[in-house]
Parts: C-alpha cells; sequence; structure tokens
C-alpha cells in the first residue's frame, strides 16, 4: 500500500503523535504578508497525508480498494499567532477520538510555541453512496493502534516504575 519512492519531507513520529516540518512560501501568504488563514488547512491536509503513507495507508489505494474513503464532517480552528513568510512550521497530527465511522483528529502548527490548533471529524463514507460506513478492520486497526498509543511520556514512565 505504500509509494517506495524516497520523500524530502522531514517527519517524525513518537507513539500516537505525528509531525512534519513545512517552510512557508510566497503561495500561503496573503496581502498582510502571514499565513492566509485557508493555508492552515492545507497545512493539516499535509501532514495527515504523510501520516497516512507512515501507517502504509496510500489514500488512492485506499479508494479504490474498499470503495470508500473519509470525507471531513466538521471542523474547530483556533488561530492565536501569526506565521509569515519562510518561517519553518511543525505540524502535527494525533487521533483525538475514534468511533466505527468517524474519528477526531487533533491538528497543532507550531513556530516557538503553537501558532493553531484544530479539530477535524472526518467519516469514513461509501464512495456510491457517500453515506458513513464502518471502516473496514484492518483501516481501523491502524488509527486504533495510534489511537492507544497516546499515553503521554510521564504516564509510560510511571507505568514501567
Amino acid at each position: 500500500m505504500q509509494n517506495s519512492a524516497l520523500s524530502n519531507i522531514n517527519v517524525s513520529s513518537t507513539p500516537g503523535h505525528f509531525s512534519i516540518v513545512l517552510r512557508v512560501y510566497n503561495q500561503d501568504i496573503d496581502a498582510g504578508r502571514m499565513v492566509y488563514v485557508g493555508n492552515y488547512m492545507n497545512f493539516m491536509e499535509r501532514a495527515r497525508t504523510e501520516w497516512f503513507h507512515h501507517l502504509g495507508l496510500n489514500q488512492r489505494f485506499v479508494e479504490r480498494h474498499y470503495r470508500a474513503f473519509f470525507v471531513a464532517r466538521d471542523l474547530h480552528l483556533d488561530c492565536f499567532s501569526p506565521a509569515y513568510l519562510d518561517d519553518v512550521l511543525k505540524v502535527s497530527i494525533r487521533v483525538k477520538s475514534l468511533g466505527r465511522t468517524k474519528m477526531v483528529w487533533a491538528h497543532t502548527i507550531e513556530r516557538d510555541g503553537i501558532l493553531a490548533s484544530a479539530d477535524l471529524t472526518a467519516v469514513w463514507v461509501d464512495l456510491k453512496s457517500l453515506k458513513p460506513v464502518a471502516m473496514p478492520p484492518e483501516v481501523r486497526e491502524k488509527f486504533q493502534a495510534e489511537f492507544e498509543r497516546r499515553v503521554l511520556p510521564e504516564a509510560a514512565l510511571q507505568a514501567t516504575v
């Protein structure tokens, strides 16, 4: 399911948490020379796509094989501080909640602290009817593993003591 081509995207993964690093380009900023708010969603999409590949879920293959895919249902975005041209941003994602047909992904965008955070609710839908259906077990298991591994490092240390 994974593309074997090398990626030039800087990624990092810790239990239950995935991040990419990207730079702000001219195309990302508005007339005020700040990142246009809509582009924060583009940055989060890039992180999700890389995370899916990291999990072994090539989105095109998944859509064709299962005849279903994720659709964004709800987005709550909080912007705290602007990003600017040439900034290097860390965009992170983790599973916040997981159900049979939907999940909530928590995103953060950072540069010397959190610039923006968002919760995105995604629903697994049938390709033809566009109605919610249960995620296939092999797809859900990958997210379930991430959801279960989102333990804070200090809690994990306490569990081993």
